[in-house]
């Protein structure tokens, strides 16, 4: 069988969880399906060079759009008449993978699955840059209904497609995203140390790690910390890593975070920034508490990455969250309410036997999920197709 992918987030190169959703369960479906090619297509105006997986898998072929002015795509996409993608690349394949939202036009495949994060654009509207919100109300209900088969990151998620859209149970399969247990281990102590120092962190940390979005909670993080008795402050330090929210239209909750922390003791709270390759797993590693307590998710592939980590995590009780964090991790009800964080957070630092119950659950739980179990779920639905 020969499978297209449209493969514009697995190639970007500042990822967030869609983009290494994309670019892990691809490569592990190349694994899966050995005699199988898959044709990763992309848009070379995405991207700033030629793009190939390292290393790249045998049945794999890389398919670079390039003759097409990206201007003239982008004004046709915004009519809703963009050109035939598998034309564009000169895919004939039999079956179409578009695992970021959106299926696009197809011409010469007759067959299309496409895969749903979230539906935070109707959940949660006032989480989203206004113009994105109304593209993504557009297209995805028209990308839903015209794809043979729909896949959900979660359990939630396809709760939710079927409410919203009145999909058909039976034409959502859930393929939820996994991590590397190779990678996200926990890391030796002199590595950790490295990193610390590389980042300005001093003291014992909380961490956050995510781009600064309002639907990720930060603020509440900030100001949960802030409420933390002053003996708590002085021996931990906060640290928020990831993309600032700038780089996806948030300036505005930047500069709100920020006004935050300068009212805090300085050096108390630390942004690091998008981490260089190599560092998050390291530095998830070394953080006594991992705190995500965002308002809305359509998965949380870092509660996972922290618990194969051993790092204890808080976070909240709503959305796919539970899920992804199971009975390991430890949940506040109102994510409005930082005071409830402050008091969930002080709790568990306080009590290291619980902490250590918390790193033995997060063990066993985070290896329930493995890539390579996706993609043969995603394999099956592709199969099924042919």
């Amino acid at each position: 069988m020969k499978i297209g992918v449209e493969a514009s987030a697995v190639f970007r190169s500042s990822k967030t969880g869609v983009g290494w959703y994309a670019q892990k369960l691809v490569e592990a479906l190349a694994e899966t399906m050995p005699d199988d090619e898959l044709d990763l297509c992309y848009i070379s105006f995405m991207m700033k060079q030629p793009a190939k997986l390292e290393p790249s898998p045998k049945n794999v072929r890389y398919r670079r759009i390039s003759l097409f002015p990206g201007k003239v795509y982008n004004a046709l996409d915004h009519y809703l008449i963009p050109p035939p993608f598998d034309l564009l690349a000169g895919a004939k394949t039999d079956v179409f993978f578009f695992p970021n939202y959106f299926r696009w036009p197809l011409i010469l495949c007759k067959k299309s699955v496409v895969a749903i994060h979230d539906l935070a654009f109707l959940d949660k509207p006032q989480f989203l840059v206004p113009r994105h919100q109304k593209y993504m109300v557009r297209r995805v209900g028209q990308s839903v209904r015209r794809a043979d088969h729909v896949v959900a990151v979660s359990a939630y998620t396809k709760k939710r497609l079927v409410e919203k859209y009145g999909t058909a149970p039976e034409k959502i399969t859930v393929v939820e995203p996994a991590l590397d247990q190779e990678k996200f281990k926990p890391a030796k102590t002199e590595l950790v140390a490295a990193v610390k120092k590389k980042y300005g962190i001093d003291k014992e940390y909380l961490l956050f790690l995510g781009t600064t979005d309002p639907r990720k909670n930060v603020d509440g993080v900030v100001k949960a910390y802030g409420m933390l008795p002053q003996q708590k402050r002085d021996k931990f330090q906060l640290v928020l890593a990831g993309a600032p929210g700038r780089d996806w239209g948030w300036s505005w909750y930047d500069e709100q975070i920020d006004e935050l922390i300068v009212k805090l003791p300085e050096g108390s709270v630390i942004r690091t920034g998008y981490l260089d390759e190599g560092d998050k797993e390291v530095l998830i590693s070394g953080a006594k508490l991992f705190v995500w307590p965002s308002h809305y998710e359509g998965w949380g592939m870092p509660i996972l990455e922290a618990l194969s980590c051993g790092t204890p995590v808080v976070t909240a009780r709503n959305s796919s969250l539970p899920e992804a964090g199971g009975e390991a991790a430890a949940y506040v009800e109102q994510t409005k309410d930082p005071a409830e964080l402050t008091r969930l957070i002080e709790a568990i630092l306080g009590d290291e036997r619980r902490l250590d119950k918390m790193r033995t659950a997060g063990f066993e739980h985070s290896k329930k999920f493995t890539w390579r179990a996706s993609a043969e779920k995603l394999a099956g639905v592709l199969r099924s197709l042919h």
